[in-house]
């Protein structure tokens, strides 16, 4: 079965700060904007169907763009991930590679969608802040197993930076 998986780098935060934990972190005005903007270009790039997810990691900063980004895309089936928080790639593949899902959004941090972007393509692509790449998976048992010729299991459709 086919997927077509969305990476998104969450928008430009605010600084970290000592009295705020990490997880509370909010985008900026500027992060916001920015992200409202690039939302309509990709949401013309994705034609979502119903049976479309949404991964979004807990952190606010992260649920913040995903509630942008889906102002734009419709999704209904929207879910936190704490292992998208953590930095947690085995869990990420691990529950991709059972899912069922055929399309799928994920709105996490760096260096996360470094690391994920590197394992599936073998590309090096930086995601500064709000930048979105979408890849096509074509046997999401291969994330687990590789492919027989050791080449990567996914292909770039598009990257937004």
């Amino acid at each position: 079965m086919s997927l077509t998986l969305i990476l998104v780098r969450h928008g430009k935060a605010e600084d970290p700060q000592f009295e705020i934990p990490d997880r509370m972190r909010s985008l900026t005005q500027k992060g916001m904007q920015a992200l409202s903007e690039k939302a309509q270009q990709i949401a013309s790039l994705i034609e979502t169907s119903d049976a479309a997810e949404l991964w979004v990691s807990p952190a606010l900063r992260a649920e913040q763009t995903a509630e942008i980004l889906n102002d734009a895309l419709g999704i209904e089936n929207v879910s936190e991930r704490d292992y998208l928080f953590e930095q947690d790639l085995g869990a990420f593949v691990e529950e991709l590679a059972d899912s069922d899902v055929e399309q799928l959004v994920v709105v996490g941090h760096i260096p996360f969608m470094n690391r994920l972007f590197y394992y599936l393509t073998g590309l090096e692509m930086p995601f500064a802040t709000g930048s979105v790449a979408a890849l096509d998976i074509e046997d999401k048992l291969s994330l687990i197993t590789g492919t027989p010729t050791g080449e990567p299991v996914a292909e770039l459709l598009w990257f937004v930076s």
